[in-house]
């Protein structure tokens, strides 16, 4: 069976979302003001006050959509998170010395907080990384360690991010993979191959390969990817316990939708990592704040089961524009203003079940190994055979935008 027919199986619909209007937003007074009562050892320079949600609102209730922040490693740094309203969840690094650690799992537990790690693993390789180190396994915490941690947070440990842009594999450009793997961050390129079938197979068993060996060696899960291409369905063969988008690099519009048929097919909870440091703009500006305002909602009104910023919210670094801004900047506060707005609505309003509603289908194809951004090799094919080059399966991807797309964001 040729490649063009071969994509033309079914296996998950994708649903696009509709084009409509973002939901009309309950905005607390003083939303972009900071709270005065931070923790005296985290203030970092004079701190405003920041307004409370209103009093009396109860906590308990477990919220259907969580929104939260990547924080700083540390106790200190969640109560800055609490004190700040910065939501449900939080992404950040294991501490390094076990007693901070379970601090951190308590702290959480306590506070109705839920978990989440990055990664423990340097991408595509044993060698350990938490807290920007790398260490031999012999000088991390064991598995039972990492296990005591994990336990401690109880029902409150959400999951451990790993395997880190593993679709870069294949939508990364051929020079960060092929004899460069310092630039493609450790991962190797998938072998070369005569057929879809059976590069469907090496990209799903790679995946396998290190999600068992985290699993196995470093730590128990849920376990979580977060990528930003259409390959979450492999993902998920690979056997991953949660999915999530890392959103800005590719088309928000095909990729949410992508997770979300992904997490629908396997029954997986998925949701949206916002990289508006790297991907927001150019420059910080007007433009620049309604994109990050505007990539949460629309997460939100996609149907995301949680939804955080990566980076660009603590601060905000760019050289070439001279613009650095730091946690206490009126800059970072408006931005993190965004994130209680979200929290406040998500814990306000409900959605509807079944998700949002569509306008239009798109079926992904049995062995469409088309990345979706950046590179038009399909499977991450770069070894000088033409045949792996996009064809007219893989540019059918480009016609949803003309479906219902009305300009670009």
């Amino acid at each position: 069976m040729d490649r063009a027919k071969q994509l033309m199986v079914p296996i998950v619909l994708l649903a696009v979302v509709a084009a409509v209007g973002l939901p009309s937003v309950w905005v607390f007074a003083d939303d972009t003001s900071e709270v005065s009562q931070l923790p005296a050892s985290r203030k970092v320079g004079k701190m405003s006050s920041e307004e409370s949600l209103a009093k009396g609102r109860s906590t308990r209730m477990k919220p259907t959509v969580l929104i939260g922040s990547s924080i700083p490693s540390g106790v200190e740094q969640l109560r800055v998170h609490k004190a700040i309203k910065q939501g449900d969840i939080v992404l950040t690094i294991m501490p390094s010395k076990k007693a901070e650690a379970l601090a951190v799992a308590n702290y959480c537990r306590e506070n109705q907080i839920y978990l989440c790690f990055a990664e423990f693993l340097q991408r595509g390789g044993v060698g350990n990384r938490t807290y920007r180190g790398q260490y031999s396994p012999g000088q991390f915490y064991s598995r039972a360690d990492v296990k005591e941690i994990i336990d401690a947070a109880g029902e409150y440990f959400f999951a451990r991010i790993t395997l880190g842009e593993i679709g870069g594999v294949l939508y990364w450009p051929k020079a960060y993979t092929i004899n460069n793997r310092k630039r493609g961050g450790g991962y190797q390129s998938l072998p070369p191959c005569e057929t879809t079938t059976e590069a469907q197979a090496a990209y799903v068993a790679y995946c396998k390969k290190w999600l068992d060996y985290d699993r196995d060696k470093m730590g128990p899960g849920p376990l979580m990817v977060v990528d930003s291409s259409l390959l979450s369905k492999y993902q998920a063969m690979a056997g991953v316990d949660k999915l999530c988008l890392e959103v800005m690099p590719g088309d928000p519009h095909i990729m949410h939708a992508s997770f979300r048929g992904t997490a629908r097919a396997f029954d997986k909870p998925w949701g949206a990592h916002i990289a508006m440091q790297p991907y927001g703009g150019v420059v910080f500006d007007e433009l620049w704040e309604k994109r990050w305002r505007t990539s949460v909602f629309y997460s939100y009104i996609a149907g995301a089961d949680f939804i955080y910023p990566e980076s660009g919210h603590y601060w905000y670094g760019n050289d070439e524009r001279g613009q650095h801004y730091r946690f206490a900047s009126k800059e970072m506060k408006r931005v993190r203003s965004v994130i209680r707005e979200a929290w406040q609505f998500a814990r306000i309003h409900q959605r509807p079940e079944g998700g949002p509603k569509t306008t239009l289908g798109v079926v992904h194809g049995n062995g469409d190994g088309t990345p979706g951004l950046w590179n038009r090799y399909t499977w991450g094919q770069y070894h000088d055979d033409p045949k792996w080059l996009e064809g007219p399966a893989e540019r059918g991807w480009r016609f949803v935008e003309k479906f219902h797309r009305k300009e670009n964001w």
